[in-house]
């Protein structure tokens, strides 16, 4: 599934991420965009039912266009997958700048 525009994305519809094993829905507790020069990077934190490992690379969609990113943190917690997702996504659609 694509990922919504930033202003989309809720805590009620998870994100599909693909990982090496497959994707894998995060559910978002909380977002955060980037500033500056790192204004493109997208940051969630969230929680994953399946397992996935800190600095696994994986991706996400939108418009069509694969965004890369990574787990910077994951912590396992009775079945779940605590995790801050980062990814930069550049197109200025997402962002809602266009």
């Amino acid at each position: 599934m694509e990922l919504p525009r930033y202003k989309d994305l809720n805590k009620s519809v998870p994100i599909d991420i693909k990982t090496r094993k497959g994707v894998v829905k995060l559910y978002v507790e909380s977002l955060k965009r980037g500033l500056g020069s790192k204004k493109w990077w997208l940051t969630v934190e969230g929680f994953c039912r399946e397992s996935v490992a800190e600095r696994e690379q994986c991706h996400v969609i939108f418009g069509g266009a694969e965004a890369g990113g990574t787990f910077s943190m994951v912590n396992e917690r009775n079945g779940l997958w605590i995790v801050t997702f980062e990814a930069m996504i550049s197109d200025p659609i997402f962002w809602g700048e266009a």
